[in-house]
């Protein structure tokens, strides 16, 4: 894995393809109650592209025993070829009802499009390539004991019943 960034997060972290608006969000991406505090962001590669996302307070790392799926409707739905993980807050400063903030896109989305990844100057979000493409991915909280202390967003390498929900095996997700 390599480490890209540090996230700083309000309350919740939101992870949504960033061209959807906040109307939207609740069909399309995911948001995740996670303690306040400072998030080290890392990506995983395979196959030549961006592999998965994970999120994770800061010296959490290898104290991780669990990573959870909780249900068939924890996806984040793309369709730009990119996930935002974000603070909730900074999401919805920078998205208008009509979409994103044309300002805040041509900047932070049309500037990066071809990276793999790009952390905004306020290390408030990270867009990531979402490995091949579009469609819905699947969001795992992860915790240590049964303190929530990340997450994770995992694009390709998934087994055949990817519908059902995936057991805890953190080496399947985190590769």
């Amino acid at each position: 894995m390599e480490k890209v960034g540090t996230l700083k997060i309000n309350g919740t972290i939101v992870a949504v393809d960033p061209c959807y608006n906040s109307n939207e969000m609740k069909f399309c991406g995911k948001q995740i109650a996670m303690p306040r505090g400072s998030y080290e962001v890392f990506i995983q590669k395979a196959e030549g592209v961006v592999a998965g996302v994970l999120l994770i307070e800061n010296a959490m790392m290898s104290h991780i025993t669990k990573a959870v799926h909780p249900n068939d409707s924890y996806w984040c739905g793309v369709d730009a070829g990119c996930v935002m993980l974000s603070d909730k807050t900074y999401y919805h400063q920078t998205h208008n009802e009509l979409g994103a903030d044309n300002a805040w896109y041509q900047k932070e989305v049309v500037e990066h499009a071809y990276d793999d990844y790009h952390c905004t100057s306020n290390n408030k979000s990270v867009i990531v390539s979402s490995g091949h493409g579009d469609g819905e991915y699947p969001v795992y909280e992860l915790y240590a004991g049964d303190k929530l202390v990340g997450c994770c967003v995992k694009f390709v390498g998934f087994a055949d019943d990817w519908l059902e929900p995936i057991k805890t095996d953190l080496g399947y997700i985190l590769g």
